[in-house]
């Protein structure tokens, strides 16, 4: 017989008849698609519904391919005419093509659905591997090996032998698992805000305490000037114009020039120089080195006047990528403690002047978390140390 008049014959008893269907309602069977699925179980769906719709056995055979994918359909269509017609023969057939490899491919690939719970994991691996003469332990060994990473860490040390010690043990890790999940995205979100209002209040804070260092600073100058002005007054002269940094020339004075200026002290590094009122006092005298200037020269030029904030009343110096890696050290040592603090409160407690620049140190109001001192300046590495002391 040809394969387009079996299709045909199959094509005819595609509808189930009338006969019964009050009582049955619409009672439809899922496809067989041949891998991960049980052959066994299909069988058995298929013929209780077949013999709901009271087929006959030929019936029941002509039915058979309206109810498997295409590839199975293909196998279908090569087996021997007397298979086809038989279904005793067409069940044994059937079992031995798909069960055994079903059971190969089942044993090859447990693996836990992300989403899938540990209840419904270890009866879609039971139901696919019930007819196998694979041993307990071996399969439960199998499972274990395939729960999700997170799971597998907590039961594998336990060593479960039957199923039941699995249940019992991968239901115990997926609830603990559960119970120390990271916060809901609600609190994160929460989290973020807080941090970023807390960089506001740096910042605020930040330029309150500059703000009053300048004025501080200020007044200080104009009382040194005041004094300058007193028994040394000066005669008018014509004040040069202010340069840039980048466009003074400074060129190393011999050390003659520097003789009889101030009288060396017995270390060798200070010097004995009176002040505008005549009175001794300490200084010390620092020449311009090449190797150091040129450094010095270089990193001056590779900075950007975006990145780096000058205040030119107080010569201080705030570099604004600094007060961003301030925030990440502040928050990032804080959660690095062993105290769990989950709303911080960061506040300003020292600002150390530290030339023209500052460091800073946060404390938490709410545990009491003190932050390391944080530089917001960039210090310029020289390949060694200069020697400042004035030749003889």
């Amino acid at each position: 017989m040809q394969l387009n008049q079996l299709q045909r014959q199959v094509t005819q008893a595609s509808q189930p008849e009338s006969r019964g269907s009050k009582h049955m309602g619409n009672v439809t069977l899922q496809k067989f698609e041949g891998r991960d699925q049980n052959p066994i179980k299909f069988w058995s769906l298929f013929i209780q519904y077949c013999t709901l719709y009271r087929f006959t056995e030929s019936e029941t055979v002509g039915m058979f391919p309206l109810h498997v994918s295409s590839t199975v359909q293909d196998w279908f269509y090569l087996l021997e005419e007397g298979v086809r017609r038989n279904l005793q023969r067409l069940k044994e057939a059937f079992l031995e093509r798909f069960q055994r490899r079903n059971l190969e491919y089942s044993l090859q690939h447990i693996k836990q659905n992300q989403s899938e719970s540990v209840n419904d994991y270890i009866n879609r691996i039971l139901a696919q591997t019930s007819d196998s003469s694979v041993p307990e332990a071996i399969l439960v060994s199998m499972i274990v090996g395939g729960l999700r990473p997170d799971l597998t860490a907590i039961v594998m040390p336990q060593v479960p032998k039957t199923h039941q010690q699995f249940l019992a043990a991968a239901s115990t890790a997926e609830k603990t698992v559960q119970m120390t999940k990271a916060k809901p995205i609600e609190n994160l979100t929460l989290q973020v805000a807080n941090i970023a209002s807390m960089e506001d209040r740096l910042s605020a804070m930040l330029t309150d305490k500059l703000s009053s260092s300048v004025a501080e600073i200020s007044a200080i100058q104009a009382h040194n000037n005041n004094q300058s002005n007193g028994p040394y007054q000066r005669q008018n002269y014509q004040q040069r114009p202010k340069t840039t940094f980048q466009q003074r020339n400074y060129q190393r004075p011999s050390s003659s020039s520097c003789q009889g200026c101030a009288k060396s002290s017995q270390d060798g590094t200070s010097y004995s120089l009176p002040d505008v009122e005549g009175n001794p006092g300490s200084a010390k005298l620092l020449r311009p080195h090449p190797k150091s200037w040129k450094v010095l020269k270089e990193e001056a030029k590779s900075e950007s006047h975006d990145e780096t904030h000058v205040t030119y009343e107080s010569y201080r110096v705030v570099k604004m990528n600094e007060v961003t890696l301030l925030l990440n050290v502040v928050v990032k040592f804080h959660n690095l403690q062993d105290i769990k603090c989950d709303n911080p409160n960061f506040e300003l407690t020292t600002l150390i002047k530290y030339g023209p620049c500052v460091k800073c140190i946060y404390k938490c109001t709410e545990c009491k978390f003190t932050s390391p001192c944080v530089n917001l300046f960039d210090e310029i590495q020289t390949s060694k140390r200069v020697d400042l002391t004035l030749e003889s």
